[in-house]
């Protein structure tokens, strides 16, 4: 649920002339990051704890992040579409 947002937040953090380019290297990268070393690293501290509930350690820490960047982003309805 707190990743339905995220698309068009993404989207409008960049001007129009480089959205495209722009929100998907930063996307694409980030996800393969986060995402992508996101198994290993949860295996390492599962290992280390002896905790079975680091994943939801993890998610909630992103939900957390998710929160705090969709309350301190602005609104960007009524401005006009930078080129």
């Amino acid at each position: 649920m707190y990743t339905s947002i995220i698309q068009c937040v993404l989207v409008e953090l960049f001007p129009t002339r480089i959205r495209v380019t722009a929100y998907s290297i930063g996307y694409n990268i980030s996800t393969a990051i986060f995402g992508g070393a996101a198994p290993l690293f949860l295996t390492y501290f599962i290992d280390m704890t002896g905790d079975n509930r680091v994943p939801a350690y993890y998610i909630i820490a992103t939900a957390i992040g998710t929160l705090i960047a969709t309350l301190t982003i602005p609104e960007t309805a009524n401005k006009k579409l930078q080129r």
